[in-house]
């Protein structure tokens, strides 16, 4: 009994602790930065650069001040293990995207950068296995890729929030 009042007063100091902190939260909630005022352009036409757009269509919306401009996703498929027979049975794939912000009815962008994602998928002897992996794969990187985009794009806005 004596142990858990010493768990419970531990776990309330540190929430009190960590409500000084001036923890904010970098985009949605009442404190961050709202992504709803950047819409989304795509230049690719692979299945990754549809990934990758379908990963960050929920959190850019069309409209608003910036125009968020995506170059075709580069992809680097490595073998990473062999089999018995000398053939790759496990592949490490690699996204990566170049992207510009432009300010709308402006020419020039005002913030570019580029970000990677990664998957692995095995390659098992049956062929539609080995096509559900590779695609479960795909989905893995194009959605890392997606998250370190919108985290710097939500970087980018809070930056222009403090100008």
């Amino acid at each position: 009994m004596h142990r858990r009042t010493l768990l419970a007063a531990a776990l309330a100091a540190s929430a009190i602790a960590l409500s000084g902190c001036g923890f904010q939260p970098l985009y949605g909630g009442p404190s961050g930065v709202s992504l709803d005022g950047v819409s989304l352009e795509q230049t690719g036409d692979t299945r990754l650069d549809y990934l990758l757009r379908d990963e960050l269509r929920n959190s850019f919306r069309s409209g608003g001040q910036y125009r968020l401009v995506l170059e075709p996703v580069d992809v680097q498929r490595v073998g990473t293990g062999i089999g018995a027979d000398g053939l790759a049975t496990r592949y490490a794939l690699n996204l990566t995207v170049s992207y510009q912000i432009f300010e709308t009815g402006n020419a020039e962008p005002v913030f570019d950068g580029s970000v990677s994602g990664s998957g692995t998928y095995n390659i098992p002897s049956q062929p539609y296995a080995a096509i559900a992996s590779q695609r479960e794969g795909e989905e893995l990187a194009a959605r890392a890729a997606a998250n370190r985009l919108t985290l710097q794009v939500a970087r980018f806005l809070r930056t222009q929030e403090g100008n």
